[in-house]
């Protein structure tokens, strides 16, 4: 696996080995959703991960935290993206892993908390084909799951909002 720039994730969208401290844990994720911003930002880069981009006008914010070393031999990149629209209230989190095992730990993790596995099959507007929503849930919390390809290395997606964030 070779690591992506912060752009390139940027770009494409918006994990885990086993635990270590630079993982979010799908809890935290949630927590993280009514934090106020620089509470979530001690957090993350408490957690060893960098700052690494923020866009910020009017109507909207982005701010990128990359997490990226190398394990024994293995290269491990996470990253996670806020954005903040302070306007109509919502936050929204995605945390970005990309390592198949990485995204099969945060998967375990959602199950052993309760979480269930949903599966939407969607009508892709203007054809005939299809696609699947995949998210977890339990009682009133989700989290979204999407695969993406990035340069050619696959992008695990887990994401939050909150859709009445008072920052």
């Amino acid at each position: 696996m070779r690591f992506l720039t912060p752009i390139a994730v940027l770009l494409g969208c918006c994990g885990v080995l086993p635990a270590s401290a630079q993982d979010l844990k799908p809890a935290e994720l949630i927590a993280m959703k009514r934090y106020k911003m620089a509470q979530l930002d001690s957090l993350v880069q408490a957690k060893g991960f960098k700052k690494v981009k923020t866009t910020e006008e009017t109507g909207f914010s982005i701010y990128m935290y990359l997490y990226q070393v190398v394990e024994g031999s293995t290269p491990v990149q996470r990253n996670l993206q806020v954005g903040l629209r302070k306007a109509i209230h919502v936050l929204t989190l995605e945390y970005g892993v990309w390592s198949a095992a990485d995204s099969a730990n945060f998967v375990g993790q959602l199950s052993r908390d309760g979480f269930r596995r949903v599966v939407k099959t969607l009508p892709v507007i203007g054809t005939s084909h299809k696609t699947q929503a995949v998210s977890y849930k339990k009682g009133m919390e989700e989290i979204s799951y999407s695969e993406h390809l990035e340069s050619g290395e696959k992008l695990y997606l887990f994401s939050v909002s909150n859709e009445d964030y008072r920052p």
